[in-house]
């Protein structure tokens, strides 16, 4: 359901794929840092729902994203790449959590990494969305 919300507000006029991805990750952010105080089910229930409701939004942004910045032409070798680093990540994030969970014996330390590596692609997403808005104006100056 989150990704065909993503792909829907990514298609409206008013918006853009970008801003719509970098509001999702800052929003991913605050259940990855709640989770290790989390004490009753329901409280697991919320969270781990709503990160999955975000972070499925930012799945459906993927393709106008990539189409908006680099056209239409280049979408099968732009999604091949964000696919084969996704995959990347999804191979090496789980081992080297539970390595830095058996290094200090904290549990929660998992979920402060997933919150850093969260908040550093909010970070880099921002600075996309600047350069990006940046070069949109400057298509439109006219030169004398």
């Amino acid at each position: 359901y989150s990704r065909l919300v993503g792909g829907w507000l990514s298609d409206q006029s008013w918006t853009h794929p970008i801003l719509i991805t970098v509001v999702s990750l800052i929003l991913a952010i605050i259940p990855s840092f709640v989770l290790p105080w989390c004490l009753a089910y329901w409280t697991f229930l919320i969270s781990f729902g709503f990160f999955g409701f975000i972070t499925g939004c930012v799945v459906g942004c993927t393709n106008p994203a990539l189409i908006k910045l680099l056209g239409l032409n280049c979408l099968s070798q732009a999604f091949g790449i964000v696919s084969a680093l996704r995959g990347v990540a999804a191979m090496a994030g789980p081992p080297l959590a539970g390595l830095l969970v058996d290094d200090f014996l904290e549990p929660g330390l998992a979920l402060y990494l997933c919150g850093a590596l969260l908040v550093a692609s909010a970070c880099i997403g921002s600075i996309a969305a600047v350069v990006n808005s940046v070069q949109e104006r400057r298509v439109h100056y006219v030169e004398l």
